[in-house]
């Protein structure tokens, strides 16, 4: 096990061998990073399917979260049509 303090604000983390062998005969290494920084917290609108002509056409999807974490989410206020399904649908 490694530890290592990191001195600058960094998103990246490369884990590297040097060997003959190629990569697949290599396990995947656990790596975990805590920093003291809290998350900044922000509300999203997403809005689809106002415009009249296409309101009845089908938006389905599903939302997905890069550096960030997925809170509560839900219908905005008003709309009858949108339905919440699972935790990102």
């Amino acid at each position: 096990m490694y530890s290592c303090a990191i001195p600058m604000d960094t998103w990246g983390v490369v884990a590297a061998v040097r060997s003959p062998k190629e990569a697949s005969a290599f396990s995947v290494p656990a790596v975990q990073a805590f920093m003291p920084d809290k998350w900044k917290q922000m509300d999203v609108e997403i809005e689809w399917g106002y415009e009249p002509s296409r309101a009845p056409l089908a938006y389905d999807g599903h939302l997905e979260v890069y550096d960030g974490r997925l809170g509560q989410h839900q219908a905005l206020g008003g709309s009858k049509g949108t339905k919440i399904t699972g935790s990102a649908t």
